[in-house]
């Protein structure tokens, strides 16, 4: 199946503004930009305007919330909101609508923590960004090494399609069904200057409505990421597998049902498909050179869902 996806050509804003007052804090983030397409007329769109609100009950419990209200408010998503119980550097607790721990874009995904216009499709198809599920958890930090660790609710298979791979399934707190659940782990490395190093993992049921159509329905994500920043030079790479089983069952139930089309469109290559038994494999790869001065320049290559994906980025300063 071939997806065509828009050639986007620039976009500009992109403004960030906090506010502190007492114990809480306010965050504000605008972004616009105009979208050009092979397939369809340019267009000007108010992409995204973002509100942040953090609040200090105590020394130790803190409310963080974020709402994204996109294309002009026609859209409005909770980012997340979640509540922070401090016990010590190393433990501590926290329980919410909680942003995903996996890849290194997930929970930090707005520009200009990324190079590209949109989001990589590494970071949008293999790792459904941006990615929020209800649950709980601990995180900390000791030395240089800091960890999240959640149960979580899991993501449903019954929505999943071969042109939005895991997207469709998130649960995004919405009434969503829970008999499945599922565990996320993220463990970072900041020891050293311009050195990160992560690693990413997630394993549950994919079935939480309990479609009769779908038995045994798991999900497995493994990646692993590095940034490395030297003498100007800023690489990134990141490496994921997707592992979804009944894969036959699931593609049955998707095959039931129309196509959803992709937000956006755009000409993405092929990528090779091997079965195994009841599992669904595909590989691709995605290479992109981009510089600080012009960010325009960097178009990943799409992806498709259920991947063993390469990510390379290489950025030079002047």
């Amino acid at each position: 199946m071939s997806t065509q996806r828009p050639m986007i050509v620039n976009e500009y804003g992109g403004k960030d503004a906090t506010c502190n007052r007492g114990g809480g804090s306010v965050v504000g983030r605008h972004v616009r930009g105009i979208r050009c397409s092979t397939v369809s007329s340019a267009v000007m769109d108010m992409h995204r305007m973002v509100w942040g609100l953090s609040y200090a009950f105590t020394d130790r419990i803190s409310l963080h919330t974020e709402v994204d209200f996109e294309h002009a408010a026609r859209d409005m998503e909770l980012e997340f909101a979640y509540l922070d119980f401090a016990i010590t550097p190393a433990f501590n607790f926290r329980a919410g609508s909680l942003l995903m721990p996996v890849g290194p874009l997930n929970e930090l995904h707005e520009p200009t923590l990324f190079y590209s216009v949109e989001r990589p499709y590494v970071q949008a198809y293999i790792v459904p960004t941006t990615w929020q599920e209800g649950g709980a958890g601990v995180f900390g930090s000791l030395g240089g090494l800091k960890y999240r660790v959640y149960l979580v609710s899991g993501l449903d298979a019954a929505k999943f399609t071969p042109d939005q791979g895991l997207r469709g399934g998130r649960g995004k707190v919405n009434n969503a069904p829970s008999e499945d659940l599922a565990v996320v782990g993220r463990l970072e490395y900041v020891g050293l200057p311009g050195v990160d190093l992560g690693l990413s993992a997630y394993q549950g049921g994919a079935n939480p409505a309990k479609n009769p159509a779908i038995t045994g329905a798991d999900v497995r994500i493994l990646e692993a990421d590095a940034r490395l920043r030297a003498a100007g030079l800023d690489l990134r790479g990141v490496v994921a597998t997707v592992a979804v089983d009944a894969a036959d069952q699931i593609s049955a139930v998707a095959s039931a049902r129309p196509s959803i089309s992709p937000t956006m469109n755009a000409l993405a290559p092929s990528t090779p498909t091997r079965n195994r038994g009841k599992r669904l494999w595909i590989i691709s790869d995605e290479i992109s050179i981009s510089m600080l001065t012009k960010p325009s320049t960097h178009t990943p290559v799409g992806i498709l869902p259920s991947v063993v994906v390469a990510l390379v980025m290489v950025t030079i300063e002047k």
